[in-house]
């Protein structure tokens, strides 16, 4: 219950650190830079994805909070997620590849979103080509879990859209490779 309070306070105050008006706020009175509060708050995230587990994701207000930051910041800002560290970038990508399977709708939608997002950031910018390059499986593993954990299983009408809006640019990324 410790761990609890104090891993939910730390993700509501990430949450507050990366809404428009405290970055607005922030930018004009302090001269503080966004780019500086969005580092902040994905040196956040690293902070506290060792201390997520599989018991604290039972808690559905702590999960719901958790995968919308995640998922707020793979939509928001996927052109600073792609530059992370390599072992940053998997964790948090883990972490959206469980959430999108999540028996909640809405984790399982800002899921699929900060996936979509991450895929059409590369399509725009080929931001993760120096990550496919040492890691030339990270795509294929989104589209094969995608595929084998959301949309072939049975119950997928609550996320058939998000589904698809992650699934299309994952597959543009390179289409011959998806077939």
């Amino acid at each position: 219950e410790h761990a609890y309070g104090a891993i939910l306070s730390a993700i509501r105050l990430l949450i507050n650190l990366g809404t428009k008006d405290f970055i607005d706020a922030c930018s004009s009175e302090e001269g503080v830079e966004s780019t500086q509060v969005t580092d902040l708050i994905f040196f956040g995230l690293q902070q506290i994805l060792p201390l997520m587990t599989q018991g604290l994701l039972q808690f559905p207000i702590l999960c719901s909070q958790f995968f919308d930051l995640v998922g707020f910041m793979m939509d928001t800002y996927p052109e600073k997620v792609c530059v992370l560290p390599f072992d940053l970038f998997d964790s948090l990508l883990e972490c959206l590849l469980f959430g999108m399977r999540h028996h909640d709708a809405i984790v399982a939608k800002c899921s699929l979103h900060g996936i979509g997002s991450i895929a059409t950031e590369h399509l725009s910018s080929q931001i993760l080509a120096p990550l496919l390059q040492q890691h030339p499986d990270i795509i294929d593993k989104c589209s094969r879990r995608l595929l084998t954990e959301v949309v072939f299983q049975c119950v997928v009408s609550d996320r058939v859209e998000a589904s698809g809006m992650a699934l299309l640019p994952l597959a543009a990324v390179d289409v011959n490779r998806f077939a």
